[in-house]
């Protein structure tokens, strides 16, 4: 039997046989690394445009119905939430890689022949972006999860993400269907992108939705789980067989991730990113889930700076100081530079907030145990964007930190 193709990007992930991409980027260039991706096992070279022949080869031999999400948050979750789903009737292929070069990994790496449908997480930080992928991968159905006024610092207004955003929408395939978050009102105003020849469903929490059995935290985590439900009936998924996905449902790593903390402390792991409008709903979830679980200790909140907020960063930051002083946090604990903007917020500063700094992640991580000392019952939330690196917090206050393989984000070659 012919051994199937396998491709990597990385010169440090290379796995023997498998064949290198080397890939030119912003800030380096792959093909310096081809011998050492060479010495680690690689079987060969394979450049970028050809990888993306051989993607588009097989995507069209296999025709999987392709599910292209995207939002300013909620993608990925919203992704692992319709495989979840889909995957109690049909043969699903994930695509978590997110851009043009990642998914066609995705679909080198992971589609088999049998998968009836790809489900493809689509990012982007530019103009132009989602429009290449779209494009590329064609999409019979468009997910929305959220459009906020994240990547202001390279698309400069609302305005532009917007439009960035609905590219993904004018890609569509004909009798297609687009999916969209009507509680979101940034997601709800780019329906105007869908083309005529695209049908368009809504999607939002109900009130009936709040009795659903959802192992999950927060509200927009709930609002996601509906949209993939509504996706699940679009393919005629059974009520016993969206019941029983309901149960499997589970959110990404460092997405709102529950982990025992030390002292018998409870951590919400947000750490995979941030934006000021994930930070409000990691804190509405936070409160809800010490609320319902009848806490008694204190808040703790760990928060480092928003990244690519551009002209947004300092009125961004002020709210996010004012939802610290609205959700009645106990203590703050601002990691590194930027997340001394959030202190700006006069709201903040005429709370009862403890406010802490520290300079990084580690020392944050060392404060909080050796200073805050946790105690039973308190709930320590941890968000920043990914350059800040707050897994690593994380770790040191984790109960058993030799499960952070398996529970944090970036623990792979990469970040290490």
């Amino acid at each position: 039997m012919k051994k199937a193709l396998k491709v990597s990007i990385d010169s440090r992930l290379i796995k023997p046989g498998e064949y290198f991409v080397p890939v030119k980027g912003d800030v380096t260039d792959g093909h310096k690394y081809i011998d050492i991706a060479l010495q680690n096992g690689a079987a060969g070279i394979i450049e970028e445009n050809e990888l993306y022949k051989l993607a588009s080869k097989k995507l069209a031999k296999i025709k999987p119905i392709v599910i292209a999400v995207t939002g300013s948050v909620g993608k990925s979750t919203m992704v692992g939430f319709i495989v979840t789903l889909l995957s109690q009737k049909f043969k699903v292929c994930k695509g978590s890689l997110n851009t043009k070069l990642g998914l066609a990994v995705n679909i080198i790496n992971d589609m088999k022949s049998n998968d009836q449908i790809f489900v493809a997480e689509t990012g982007m930080d530019r103009a132009g972006e989602l429009l290449e992928t779209g494009n590329f991968i064609s999409p019979y159905i468009a997910v929305i999860t959220n459009v906020s006024k994240t990547h202001m610092e390279k698309l400069g207004s609302f305005e532009n993400i917007k439009k960035a955003k609905g590219e993904l929408l004018q890609t569509i395939r004909q009798g297609g269907c687009a999916f969209i978050n009507w509680d979101n009102v940034g997601a709800k105003s780019i329906s105007k992108y869908v083309p005529k020849s695209v049908s368009l469903r809504g999607y939002k929490l109900c009130s009936e939705d709040n009795d659903k059995p959802f192992n999950l935290i927060g509200k927009h985590n709930k609002v996601l789980a509906c949209g993939a439900i509504e996706i699940a009936k679009f393919f005629k998924l059974s009520p016993k067989e969206i019941s029983e996905g309901i149960k499997s449902l589970r959110t990404p790593k460092g997405r709102l991730a529950i982990i025992a903390g030390i002292n018998n402390s409870i951590i919400i792991d947000d750490s995979y990113n941030s934006s000021p409008v994930s930070v409000r709903g990691a804190f509405e979830a936070v409160c809800s889930y010490y609320k319902c679980n009848k806490m008694k200790g204190r808040k703790i909140a760990i928060l480092g700076g928003a990244l690519e907020l551009g002209s947004y960063e300092d009125k961004g930051h002020k709210e996010i100081g004012n939802a610290v002083a609205n959700f009645k946090f106990n203590d703050l604990v601002l990691v590194g530079k930027l997340a001394r903007k959030i202190q700006k917020s006069s709201k903040l500063q005429n709370s009862k907030t403890s406010i802490h700094f520290c300079k990084d992640n580690m020392s944050a991580g060392n404060f909080v145990k050796d200073k805050l000392k946790p105690q039973k019952s308190d709930i320590i939330l941890v968000k920043a964007s990914q350059g800040i690196r707050l897994e690593k917090t994380v770790e040191i206050l984790m109960k058993y930190p030799n499960k952070a393989p398996e529970l944090l984000v970036r623990q792979d070659a990469r970040w290490k």
